[in-house]
């Protein structure tokens, strides 16, 4: 025959339940049915669970107020009328300060594909690089251009450059010494 438990109990047992405690060790530590836990929290609501449905609503009509905003900012096209560069750098230093915002939120928040945006944070690593040498170049080539007097011009310099083990293409060159006069 079953146990008859009192509604004073019954209300004690859903109390603790409320505190977060798993209810299979509820069940254990008070040798209660796990089925007669669930029939108790359907029948006794506590405050745990009244405040749960409040927070939930109060979130809902955060996440709803949150979207409108959302929403009008796309309507408005402020975000896509800006030019792509600037998107990508404003998405890269808030991607450096705020870290808790995944890569993923931050380029649909900006409308901007990751892969566009993984691309930027590689190439301008690359590119300092790149301008670091381009200076080196530059410094050299002006060197040249000095040690001759001025009188040198970019294929001359291009060959200096080669016997020096430094392998400059025409153009490239051509680029750097109109800079020069």
């Amino acid at each position: 025959m079953p146990k008859q438990y009192s509604e004073e109990f019954k209300k004690q047992i859903t109390a603790v339940c409320a505190a977060g405690i798993p209810l299979a060790l509820i069940s254990k530590k008070y040798n209660i049915f796990l089925n007669a836990l669930y029939r108790w929290r359907k029948e006794y609501p506590w405050m745990g669970e009244q405040n749960a449905t409040k927070d939930y609503s109060a979130r809902c009509r955060q996440y709803e107020r949150q979207s409108h905003i959302l929403q009008f900012i796309r309507m408005s096209n402020i975000i896509d009328d800006m030019p792509r560069r600037k998107r990508l750098e404003i998405l890269a230093r808030l991607h450096e300060q705020f870290e808790q915002y995944s890569v993923h939120e931050l380029c649909e928040a900006l409308n901007i594909s990751h892969g566009t945006f993984y691309n930027h944070i590689f190439r301008r690593a690359d590119r300092t690089e790149y301008l670091q040498r381009q200076q080196e170049l530059m410094l050299q080539v002006q060197r040249i251009f000095d040690d001759s007097q001025q009188r040198f011009r970019a294929e001359k310099i291009r060959i200096i450059l080669a016997e020096n083990e430094i392998c400059v293409g025409k153009s490239a060159l051509g680029r750097s010494c109109k800079s020069l006069t």
